[in-house]
């Protein structure tokens, strides 16, 4: 399991420090070849990915000033600055100390907060089944930037999680065709939306590779303890502000960096060096963005809500595993629970001494030119398609959904809702059913249970605050 958790951080930091690659399509990319594993090892592998993904971006946001992942960008403002001053190796020395500070802040905090969140979560029944599904779709599409397309890609996933089979065995949405009667594949359809996607949106917007210059030379340097002592206030309130908007659905590293970001610089007794090389800046920007991991993690885990794209196809994971996802796992699967809590520590400090010792190879890598890495990316996709049911079929589905994913992205549709959409389908169906029948068609019972209730408000709080920013768009725009 060492070596998966190792493997995982090596990958994630690598697709991460590509200027152009995410996490989200190392994981879509490698989905597949998890079913062959034992779940632990599949998890350990999967969370040793999301802690190098989130670490990654910051390698090349300060050697070439171009961030591999949206969480690294406020890295970038200081680290590029101490790059060029010749201080790259204490600037990627601070980055990852920073990153491990914040990823075992947040680790604990999922850790003490995850158990009991989930012993509640046992307690829950159909009704609150239903009501907290219904909830994470309605936070999901509230959170996003455009909320009538967030609505249309929710719906047209729950449309495809309909596909095959009702709770009464009747076909449904088939067109008679044999491959559908289990439902839509969820390999292929993740590998095309998330990755096959990323490849033609290459092709058909090819990207100016990034500068090469003498980053493959720094050499690595951890702080001092004169500045450990200067920074741990600086980690601490970058490591709270990045796990308390890392448990927020559809939040993510980039805004728990922005935030963070800014707020040290209201506090700093120097703010006027931030942006020209502040050791400040890249330990909130790098604490906070790593917090964010053991935040998402918590509403991931414990209610079935993911906290953004990689999480979402983590999800995923979960049922090509046979797994339940959310209150179920807690009852059924506490060792897998337990073994991803302990690789969320651990994972802090394979990416650290990935980071030590692999910086400058990995840097060297991310300058590799996209016309030779796409090629590679596009036969590990389609065989990751082929993998999941050892049919040209699959490679057919991966294809239309990357063609799919292409389009949203072209139109800035995000994906996201569409995953969580097939993914909450069947449970929102069959706690919807299960209810009625408890209830004898009573709709009362989703008001009269306090957990339900709860979702139902939350939802609707949401849902209020959507319209009323709506409100004042609107009339900000009449005046």
């Amino acid at each position: 399991m060492i070596l998966a958790l190792f493997l995982g951080a090596v990958i994630g930091t690598f697709f991460s420090a590509v200027p152009g690659l995410t996490g989200t399509l190392a994981l879509a990319l490698l989905l597949p070849f998890t079913y062959g594993l034992a779940p632990e090892t599949a998890f350990v592998f999967i969370i040793g990915m999301l802690g190098g993904t989130v670490y990654g971006g910051s390698l090349t946001a300060i050697a070439i000033n171009v961030p591999g992942s949206p969480g690294s960008i406020c890295t970038s403002f200081d680290g590029y600055p101490l790059f060029k001053a010749g201080k790259g190796g204490e600037a990627i020395g601070l980055a990852t100390i920073s990153s491990v500070m914040g990823g075992i802040f947040s680790a604990t905090m999922l850790i003490l907060l995850g158990p009991q969140l989930g012993r509640v979560a046992l307690q829950f029944g159909s009704p609150e089944y239903f009501s907290l599904a219904l909830f994470g779709l309605i936070a999901v599409i509230t959170l996003g930037e455009d909320k009538l397309k967030s609505v249309i890609t929710t719906m047209i996933g729950l449309l495809l999680g309909a596909v095959g089979v009702d709770l009464f065995s009747t076909f449904r949405y088939n067109f008679g065709a044999d491959i559908l009667s289990v439902g839509v594949p969820l390999i292929p359809t993740v590998v095309g939306l998330f990755a096959i996607s990323q490849i033609i949106d290459h092709i058909n917007n090819p990207q100016i590779d990034p500068p090469r210059n003498k980053s493959d030379k720094v050499k690595v340097v951890l702080p001092g303890w004169s500045k450990v002592k200067k920074l741990w206030k600086t980690w601490l309130r970058g490591s709270f502000v990045g796990s308390f908007i890392g448990f927020l659905p559809g939040a993510g590293g980039s805004i728990a960096a922005f935030v963070g970001y800014n707020m040290e610089k209201k506090v700093s007794k120097t703010p006027e060096q931030f942006g020209k090389g502040s050791e400040e800046g890249i330990a909130v920007s790098e604490s906070a963005n790593n917090a964010t991991v053991g935040g998402t993690l918590i509403p991931t885990i414990t209610l079935g809500i993911p906290g953004d794209q990689f999480t979402a196809i983590m999800l995923s994971a979960f049922l090509i595993h046979g797994l339940p996802v959310g209150p179920l796992l807690f009852r059924d699967n506490q060792e897998l629970i337990n073994v991803i809590f302990i690789s969320t520590f651990l994972t802090n400090f394979a990416f650290l001494i990935v980071g030590l010792f692999g910086a400058k190879y990995l840097i060297r890598l991310a300058l590799v030119r996209k016309s030779l890495l796409l090629p590679a990316i596009g036969i590990i996709a389609l065989a990751g398609s082929f993998a999941a049911g050892s049919s040209t079929i699959f490679i057919a589905f991966g294809i239309f959904f990357g063609v799919l994913g292409f389009l949203f992205k072209t139109y800035n549709f995000d994906i996201a809702p569409l995953i969580l959409g097939l993914i909450l389908s069947g449970i929102i169906e069959s706690a919807y059913v299960q209810s009625m029948m408890i209830s004898n068609g009573n709709f009362g019972i989703f008001f009269t249970r306090p957990f339900s209730l709860l979702f139902i408000i939350l939802a609707a709080l949401f849902i209020l605050s959507t319209i009323f920013d709506f409100k004042k768009l609107f009339l900000k725009k009449v005046r």
